[in-house]
């Protein structure tokens, strides 16, 4: 007994030595390569903070950074910095701890300086963030495509590419984001038809594509994304009829099929839409009477259905809108 208990006592002590020993280097070490990495994405770039200084190896203090208790970044935010860096320069294998990459709006075009931005391709290495919960690239130069290694973070709450030059479809793979809330990929250069499998996002609440090139229809396994709230597609080349299905979109917010070449009529199932208070069908093709059921939209603030080939008298239902501020013909 006695020996099996000073067995015991000096695994224990000799555990505690590897704890003091190792742990340490590791957590030094490992801020170091952060630093190293951001320090070399800075050299390579212009108009990062002063605060990014190679004599300071612990990233921690840094403009723009956030650590953990151990020092490991967790948030890198360079947003409205007016940086310009090539994206695919930062090591991002070196940030296995990151969860919120926010460099939004640099692009200084936005603020009389179009000399400024984060420009270049998304590097496939992205894909390795696996904690990532936040991914804000809008408002900058970034171009090509979705890497589909973005699929691989299943952590992704929100993913904003917007107002950017970025081409390419958006990959059938999305589908496995399953956390997304928010998706906006509106103003890119991005083409091909929506991918029905965004109808398996069941937690999106906020969806922006407009301001592409996207054609086809509209997939109707979006139409059951029963949480959507917001649904932004105008400004493509989407075709076919509005899908009755729309009207299962019942804590829809905002809703804008505006300049597109959609056809058919305006359907009835509308009228679920309680919630809504923004609702542009405006420059496209619709044909037929505006339906009466419109008037059921008591939250409605903003209706836009000109440009089209609609017929028939105004419904005076939707006179009685008393919320309605703006009426575009």
């Amino acid at each position: 007994m006695a020996s099996s208990f000073i067995t015991f006592v000096m695994k224990i002590v000799v555990w505690v030595s590897l704890i003091t020993i190792v742990s340490p280097a590791t957590t030094t070490i490992a801020p170091k390569e952060e630093a190293k990495a951001l320090l070399n994405w800075k050299a390579s770039g212009s108009y990062f903070p002063d605060s990014w200084n190679a004599n300071d190896t612990r990233p921690c203090k840094w403009e723009g950074i956030v650590c953990n208790a151990v020092g490991r970044v967790t948030v890198l935010d360079l947003s409205h910095s007016f940086v310009v860096a090539e994206l695919d320069r930062l090591n991002f294998s070196s940030f296995q701890y990151l969860v919120r990459l926010d460099l939004s709006w640099n692009d200084g075009y936005y603020f009389g300086n179009p000399t400024t931005g984060i420009w270049g391709t998304i590097p496939d290495d992205i894909g390795m963030l696996s904690k990532l919960t936040h991914l804000f690239l809008s408002r900058n130069r970034i171009n090509g495509p979705i890497p589909r290694e973005i699929v691989n973070l299943k952590n992704l709450n929100q993913l904003d590419l917007s107002y950017n030059w970025i081409t390419g479809s958006i990959p059938r793979e999305i589908r496995n984001l399953k956390n997304l809330n928010q998706l906006y990929l509106s103003d890119n250069s991005i083409n091909g038809s929506i991918p029905p499998e965004i109808g398996n996002l069941k937690n999106l609440n906020q969806l922006g594509l407009g301001g592409n090139m996207l054609f086809g229809s509209i997939p109707t396994q979006i139409l059951n994304l029963e949480n959507l709230k917001e649904l932004r597609l105008g400004s493509n080349m989407l075709s076919g009829s509005i899908p009755p299905q729309i009207g299962n979109l019942r804590n829809l917010n905002q809703l804008d099929l505006s300049y597109n070449w959609i056809t058919g009529s305006i359907p009835r199932e509308i009228r679920n839409l309680k919630n809504l208070n923004q609702l542009y069908l405006s420059d496209n093709s619709i044909n037929g009477s505006i339906p009466p059921e419109i008037g059921n939209l008591k939250n409605l603030n903003q209706l836009g259905l000109g440009g089209n080939m609609l017929f028939g008298s105004i419904p005076t239902q939707i006179l009685n809108l008393e919320n309605l501020k703006e009426l575009r013909d």
